[in-house]
C-alpha cells in the first residue's frame, strides 16, 4: 500500500476500556469458531473503528464495536449458506423488522439475539431519524446480501461495474456514515446532512476507503471465478498490466481525496452548526487515515501478494 494520504492518524482513548465487554458480548456467537474468532483477533477490527470514530465516548464506542463485530459474524454466516438464497431472504426480512422492534422469527439464532440485544441498546442513544436512515441503510445491506447469494447460487449473468458496485455495499462501509452522526451524538441537524455538499464528501469517502481495501485484497479476490474488485474492472477496461491498474486505482484515491479537500475549502458556512460541520469532516477525514494505518498495521501479510502482482 503505497498511498499516502494528508491526514492526521488518531485513535479513541476509550478503546481499551470497552474492549473487554465487546469480546464478551461476540462469545455469544456460535458462528465464533476457533478459527473464525482467530481471524477476527488477528484483523484487529476494533482497533480499526477506534481509528475511525476516535472522538466517540465509551457507551457509544462500544455500541459501533458490537455492530462491527456482529457485521463481521454475520458476513461468515451469510457465506456459508450460499446455496441458500431464499434462507437468507428471510433472515435478512427479520433482521430488519428486529431492528424496527419486532419480536424475533428466529429467536433460535444466536446473531438474531444478538442483533436484536444490539438494536434495543442503540434505541435508546438515537432519534427516531437517524432509525429510520439506518434502518433504510440496513434494508439496502441486507437485500443486496441476497442479491449476492442468489448469484452465487443460480450465476446469472451481470456487468462487472454492477458486481464492483454491490461489492462496495456489502462490506457496508456506507453504514460508518451514520455512525459518524451517531459517534457525535447526532449534533448535525438534517438539513446539514442532507446537503449536496456532505452527500459528496460521504461519497468520496466511502469510494476512498473501499478502494483501499480492493488494493490490499486483490490477490485474495482473485482466487474466486467472477472477482469484484476495482482493479480488476480497470485492468479490463484499460487493457494494462496488473501494476498499471493498481497504479491507475491509487490515483484514483488521491483524486477523490483532491476532490474532498476541494469541496471542504469551497463549503459554505454553517453558522451555529459550524464547530459541528467541522468535527464531522474531521471524522471523514479520520475514517479515511484510520482504514490506511490499519492497512498498514494489521494486514502487512495481506499486502505481500499485491507487491508481487506489481512486477506483473
Amino acid at each position: 500500500m503505497n498511498i499516502q494520504l494528508p491526514f492526521t492518524s488518531k485513535l479513541n482513548p476509550h478503546l481499551e476500556a470497552v474492549y473487554a465487554e465487546h469480546s464478551q458480548w461476540l462469545s455469544q456467537s456460535p458462528h465464533s469458531t476457533k478459527s473464525q474468532w482467530g481471524f477476527y483477533q488477528r484483523l484487529h477490527l476494533p482497533q480499526l473503528l477506534a481509528r475511525v470514530y476516535p472522538h466517540a465516548c465509551s457507551e457509544r464506542l462500544r455500541l459501533i464495536l458490537d455492530w462491527g463485530g456482529w457485521l463481521f459474524f454475520q458476513d461468515q454466516w451469510f457465506r456459508s449458506l450460499a446455496g441458500q438464497p431464499e434462507l437468507v431472504a428471510s433472515l435478512a426480512n427479520d433482521l430488519i423488522n428486529v431492528f424496527n422492534g419486532a419480536t424475533p422469527l428466529y429467536p433460535q439464532k444466536p446473531l438474531v439475539v444478538m442483533f436484536a440485544d444490539w438494536s434495543q441498546r442503540m434505541a435508546s442513544l438515537t432519534s427516531n431519524q437517524w432509525r429510520e436512515r439506518f434502518g433504510q441503510m440496513l434494508s439496502t445491506y441486507l437485500h443486496d446480501w441476497v442479491y449476492d447469494v442468489y448469484c452465487n447460487a443460480y450465476q446469472p449473468t451481470i456487468n462487472n461495474q454492477l458486481a464492483v458496485e454491490l461489492h462496495q455495499r456489502i462490506g457496508a462501509a456506507t453504514s460508518s456514515l451514520d455512525f459518524v452522526d451517531f459517534a457525535q451524538a447526532e449534533l448535525l441537524p438534517p438539513s446539514v446532512k442532507q446537503d449536496p455538499t456532505f452527500q459528496s464528501l460521504g461519497e468520496i469517502t466511502n469510494n476512498v476507503v473501499c478502494w483501499m481495501h480492493d488494493i490490499t485484497s486483490l490477490e485474495r479476490d482473485l482466487t474466486v471465478a467472477e472477482p469484484q474488485n476495482i482493479a480488476v474492472l480497470v485492468k479490463q477496461r484499460e487493457h494494462c498490466s496488473w501494476s498499471r491498474a493498481i497504479e491507475r486505482v491509487e490515483q484514483m484515491c488521491y483524486a477523490e481525496v483532491a476532490a474532498f479537500e476541494r469541496i471542504v475549502a469551497e463549503r459554505p458556512h454553517y453558522g451555529e452548526f459550524e464547530l459541528v460541520v467541522s468535527d464531522y469532516i474531521e471524522n471523514l477525514r479520520a475514517w479515511m487515515q484510520g482504514t490506511i494505518d490499519w492497512l498498514r498495521l494489521d494486514l502487512t501479510v495481506a499486502s505481500e501478494p499485491v507487491n508481487l502482482l506489481l512486477a506483473a
